[in-house]
């Protein structure tokens, strides 16, 4: 066997071992999206722990684990109760990793909640998310600012002052005298408050 065919022959097979990785990770990947699902608080708690760590490990990992989490987004199943935890999740972990490749689909569903009512952030996930992610979601919340559903322009606002920055206090400024709707603006000027509070460094 010459030089020559022992490395295409070694070439083939990394080629071939990565391939088989690659297929294990995203095999690996797409059960622990489905432990979200679980109704066992500890087996779903696991499993975030879990996706965490393989995001970490390489950006392939990454990039798989950020491609099942968005599909997440678009099952029928979360419109349930029983399975919002696991829309809940997904928003979550997508906000830990920072994925600005998320940003988009986020700002979509800012107005997700399983129902349950409260004033935190903690019950509109894509919008906590956002607020994770920080100052490259602020040009997607201006563009919800301008939302004709009061419920978006509402949580755009608030995850923006919870972002801040001068960024997202010129946003705000320019959204609080435009908007007509009292409820929505009262919210605006809130987050403008906090907002500008992270400018002046208070």
């Amino acid at each position: 066997m010459t030089l020559l065919s022992i490395f295409v022959s070694c070439s083939i097979m990394l080629v071939g071992d990565a391939r088989v990785r690659g297929d294990e990770a995203s095999t690996s990947v797409s059960h622990l999206v489905d432990d979200l699902y679980s109704a066992n608080l500890s087996t779903a708690t696991q499993a975030k722990e879990k996706v965490l760590t393989m995001a970490r490990q390489s950006r392939t990992n990454r990039n798989e684990i950020i491609r099942n989490l968005l599909a997440v987004f678009d099952d029928p199943r979360t419109e349930q109760v029983g399975y919002s935890s696991a829309w809940y999740a997904s928003a979550e972990l997508l906000g830990d990793l920072k994925a600005e490749e998320a940003i988009n689909a986020l700002v979509r569903h800012l107005d997700y909640t399983n129902g349950v009512a409260g004033l935190s952030l903690s019950h509109f996930p894509a919008a906590k998310a956002l607020t994770k992610i920080g100052r490259p979601a602020v040009p997607a919340l201006s563009v919800a600012l301008a939302d004709p559903r009061p419920s978006m322009r509402e949580n755009a606002a608030r995850a923006l002052g919870e972002i801040g920055g001068p960024e997202a206090a010129e946003v705000l400024k320019n959204a609080v005298k435009s908007e007509k709707d009292s409820d929505v603006r009262f919210y605006i000027a809130k987050a403008l408050e906090a907002a500008t509070k992270y400018v002046s460094g208070d």
